[in-house]
């Protein structure tokens, strides 16, 4: 996962910002890298316009804003990254405005695309698949980033997606759907903020997939947690 922390307002900043997004999106593509980036100064939806204006949209790219998110990760310019490993770890972090001046008249190349570029083993793809359909890759990409498929989507991929895809589609959705029990039984047993994360997590993904197996599994780890009555209430006050 690379994180990518950012603000809307430096004039200086929106000189090379272009460049910057434009190598980060090249240098992820159809790589197992999942992308954030994260306003630090603007809410969400107009990050999401300004890095819209940027093309910085793909499937891999997640949008967000947090304006703690700096402090979390030790850094402090205006443009960031930081990089984490498969275990959740930071392994390298810093200015993302810093870069390579280009030669001959070629654009100056910025540090952490080529970290990205020369990448050797960013990770293995959990569901995105190398020969995929096309139509089929932003789904699988839902559930690589582990959000899941929206129900909207996935009315949308019941009605109109090949039987042979949609098939690979159920395929993909059922594996997600056992890692995300485990996650779910695993998180019902933490404290306060994990199990509303569980109950959260586990209530969504029964609203969508019905007619799995797995989702019984999901329904019995909210009906344990609903007889909790202290957690009961403190999802009353959540509400």
């Amino acid at each position: 996962m690379l994180i990518l922390t950012y603000v809307t307002w430096c004039p200086k900043c929106n000189v090379w910002s272009p460049t910057l997004t434009a190598q980060i999106k090249e240098a992820t593509r159809e790589k197992p890298i999942v992308v954030l980036a994260i306003s630090t100064a603007t809410p969400t939806v107009p990050g999401y316009e300004y890095m819209k204006k940027l093309d910085f949209l793909a499937d891999n790219i997640l949008h967000g804003h947090d304006d703690t998110i700096n402090a979390k990760l030790g850094v402090d310019g205006l443009f960031n990254y930081a990089w984490i490993d498969g275990e959740g770890k930071i392994v390298e972090k810093g200015e993302a405005g810093r870069y390579y001046p280009g030669k001959d008249g070629q654009p100056d190349e910025f540090v952490v695309a080529r970290k990205l570029q020369e990448a050797n083993d960013p990770g293995k793809f959990q569901y995105v698949k190398d020969d995929a359909p096309a139509d089929l890759k932003p789904l699988l990409w839902q559930l690589e980033t582990g959000q899941g498929i929206s129900p909207g989507d996935w009315a949308a991929a019941k009605r109109e997606l090949p039987r042979e895809e949609f098939s690979q589609l159920e395929g993909a959705v059922a594996t997600f759907l056992a890692r995300q029990t485990q996650i779910v039984d695993l998180f019902a047993e933490g404290d306060v903020a994990d199990r509303l994360l569980a109950h959260e997590k586990a209530t969504q993904l029964t609203g969508t997939f019905r007619g799995f197996p797995q989702i019984q599994d999901l329904r019995k780890a909210v009906a344990k947690l609903a007889r909790d009555s202290a957690f009961k209430r403190e999802l009353l006050v959540r509400d």
